[in-house]
């Protein structure tokens, strides 16, 4: 049996936006917007086929915007998702790492 320590942390609480404190004393909160759609493209020509499923979910977009609280300062970093219209925040991994001046915050998607 493993110990998940995102479930630790946030208490079960996996909402779309949720609040996590790590027992290193950070404080993390993920927010994933949708956005516009982006532009539909056209079809590459007579040669291939137009397939419209895809291309629909290609230009679904989502931001996810991450801020995190250190010593009561706020830091954010922010990266713009395509094709995931399922996305929630068990499919986001965040990496903190302080540094002196300002840490580094790496946001990926599962």
């Amino acid at each position: 049996m493993s110990v998940d320590t995102y479930e630790i942390a946030t208490s079960g609480q996996n909402l779309s936006n949720t609040f996590t404190l790590a027992s290193n004393g950070i404080l993390v909160d993920i927010a994933i917007t949708p956005l516009p759609p982006a532009p539909a493209r056209r079809p590459g020509g007579i040669f291939e086929p137009y397939k419209k499923e895809e291309e629909e979910k290609k230009r679904d977009r989502k931001k996810i915007t991450v801020t995190v609280t250190i010593d009561n300062k706020k830091y954010t970093e922010s990266i713009i998702v395509q094709g995931r219209p399922d996305l929630t925040v068990d499919d986001v991994n965040v990496d903190v790492t302080p540094t002196d001046d300002k840490p580094t915050i790496k946001v990926t998607v599962k």
